[in-house]
């Protein structure tokens, strides 16, 4: 007599429920890493490779969000639509990452999304760009749990392979004068290779969207050219537009300039 197995339980152990699940997991990990994200910079950094990134994310986050291992809030001023979704890591997915992967997270539960949350997302574009990039890269939210209150840290560093670590800075809106100069010296000190909490930095970037009325380009020009530094260093600038709708990022072309102090 032939005897049929059941077998449904084999499916827990298949190459695409481990997947799943590894994925669940690199989803989790980012959020604790950048603070919050949205459906599409999880899809560009978990599946860059697929034209459907956006629609695999969004499919990803919603079985997390069922699980109660995340939650979402939306961004300040802007409908809750699917480009305006922040997702943020819950109670049960920092003890998931904890009891799988080991990682030391926590909640998010306490992240306000505050009104400069444009110039986060601008971060948040830009590291993803750079990770698909192959770069190594560390989020603000990484070095704001390793600083101290009021130091001044970048928006981000990004370390391409085999070179030094880039200093990222966020132009959006309009700093007073000690403001910009304290970012000069820093960008400055990046630019002519300093060590900062152990990262060797060799390179400085400053990212700007348009910004009515301020000119992010000639003031921080202006800024690093009153420094007293050692020698001309160059710092990239890196000029940006925003969909108004999806609010994605378009990047335009790369400007280095030469400071003489």
């Amino acid at each position: 007599m032939d005897i049929q197995l059941d077998t449904s339980l084999d499916d827990f152990h298949t190459p695409s429920r481990i997947q799943g699940q590894r994925l669940e997991l690199d989803a989790l990990h980012l959020l604790h890493r950048f603070g919050w994200l949205r459906a599409r910079e999880v899809g560009i950094l978990l599946y860059s490779s697929s034209n459907q990134s956006r629609t695999l994310a969004e499919r990803l986050l919603r079985r997390l969000v069922e699980k109660r291992q995340i939650f979402f809030r939306p961004l300040q001023g802007e409908n809750d639509s699917k480009h305006a979704r922040a997702y943020l890591l819950g109670q049960a997915g920092a003890d998931r990452l904890w009891e799988v992967r080991g990682i030391d997270a926590w909640t998010s539960k306490d992240i306000t999304i505050s009104s400069t949350w444009l110039h986060d997302l601008i971060a948040h574009q830009i590291l993803a760009k750079w990770k698909n990039k192959g770069f190594q890269i560390v989020t603000g939210r990484e070095l704001h749990r390793r600083t101290r209150s009021g130091m001044k840290i970048p928006d981000g560093l990004a370390k391409p392979p085999g070179q030094d670590w880039i200093w990222l800075e966020v132009e959006r809106s309009r700093k007073s004068g000690p403001a910009i100069h304290k970012q000069a010296k820093y960008l400055a000190g990046a630019a002519l290779g300093m060590e900062w909490l152990g990262y060797q930095l060799g390179r400085a970037v400053v990212a700007y969207p348009e910004t009515p009325g301020v000119n992010h380009r000639l003031r921080n020009i202006s800024a690093l050219s009153k420094l007293s530094a050692p020698s001309p260093f160059k710092v990239i600038f890196f000029p940006l537009k925003i969909h108004p709708l999806t609010l994605v990022v378009q990047f335009g072309q790369a400007e280095e300039i030469t400071i003489e102090p």
